[in-house]
This record gives structure tokens, sequence and C-alpha cells, in this order.
């Protein structure tokens, strides 16, 4: 089981893939997202928050919710670039 989720994607919008929405659906985690040289941490506790408010609006506007988890650049904590590298290599081991 992962400890940690690792993304790299360009820009201010995270989106989860189908499968990495429905992993983290049943085990949330934490993510580390690396974005074009800069890291960024996003809890767990914001995890599932992000992930709550998206089972709701399905409840609420069924069709009209988006249709992928989604994650902005400033809901991240910003991390140090040796210890992104450190949690990276930590969570490479974890596979």
């Amino acid at each position: 089981m992962k400890k940690l989720l690792i993304l790299k994607q360009k820009g201010t919008t995270l989106c989860l893939n189908v499968t990495e929405k429905s992993d983290i659906v049943k085990n949330p985690v934490p993510i580390l997202w690396f974005n074009e040289g800069l890291y960024g941490w996003i809890s767990v506790c914001a995890v599932i928050n992000e992930i709550q408010r998206f089972l709701d609006n399905e409840k609420v506007c069924p069709g009209l919710a988006p249709a992928q988890l989604e994650f902005t650049w400033n809901q991240i904590l910003p991390i140090l670039s040796n210890m992104g590298e450190i949690l990276m290599s930590f969570a490479e081991k974890q596979d």
C-alpha cells in the first residue's frame, strides 16, 4: 500500500487520472507534486477534504460536477527541492 503519491505535472492545476482518483478515494495519502522544478506537498487532510467536496458535488449536481479530482497550486505547502528529492527517493523504494 502506497504511503505517498508522487505526481509530475506542469501548470497550476493538478488533475488526477481515473486510476489515481480511484486509488486515492479508497486510500487517501498525501501527494508530492513536482511542477517544473518546484515541489509542493498536499497533506492527507487536504486530500480527504477535496475527496469529500468532489463526492458532495457528485451528489448535488449529478452530471454537472467535474469528472476529475483536481488540486490547485495554491493548495500546496511549498517544500525545498532537496526535501522533495528525498521524498521522491523514499516513495520509489515503497513500490
